[in-house]
């Protein structure tokens, strides 16, 4: 288990209720949890982080580049986990988990997208994909005819 100087350093204790702690507490938290040794004792998985970013994370870590001392409603680990005892978030928490949000009608069924958006996905790629293809077509085509007007 982790000790103190794990999260806090020896000569920095960073304060806890700080937007820019709050953001960088999920680096701090994928220190160990990526780390396949340390979860290995524990009979952990490593993929957590990845979860955690496709749910939550990628916003905080857009805010954290654009302005670190900003305030974000997205939750980090510890809004689910807890900080000083860490607990596995099991149906219990995951109960108060709505609770805790500024949306508690919104009820917590699952880690990652929803399956059903898979499909979406699919037809937004192949748009995206059409769209550049026709724009690079017809890049080409006006190249071609600004080379035969020249001619």
């Amino acid at each position: 288990m982790p000790d103190c100087v794990d999260c806090h350093s020896i000569h920095q204790i960073s304060d806890p209720t700080l937007a820019k702690f709050r953001k960088m507490s999920v680096d701090l938290c994928a220190n160990c949890h990526t780390n396949s040794d340390i979860m290995q004792k524990y009979e952990l998985e490593t993929n957590v982080l990845d979860t955690y970013m496709v749910f939550h994370g990628t916003t905080i870590t857009l805010l954290e580049d654009y302005d670190p001392n900003s305030l974000t409603n997205k939750p980090t680990c510890f809004d689910c986990h807890g900080i000083h005892g860490v607990v596995m978030s099991t149906p219990p928490i995951q109960a108060n988990i709505s609770a805790l949000t500024l949306y508690p009608e919104v009820e917590v069924k699952q880690a990652g997208p929803p399956i059903e958006n898979v499909g979406v996905t699919g037809v937004l790629v192949g748009i995206l994909i059409g769209s550049i293809g026709a724009l690079t077509i017809n890049q080409l085509f006006k190249e071609r005819n600004e080379e035969q007007i020249v001619e």
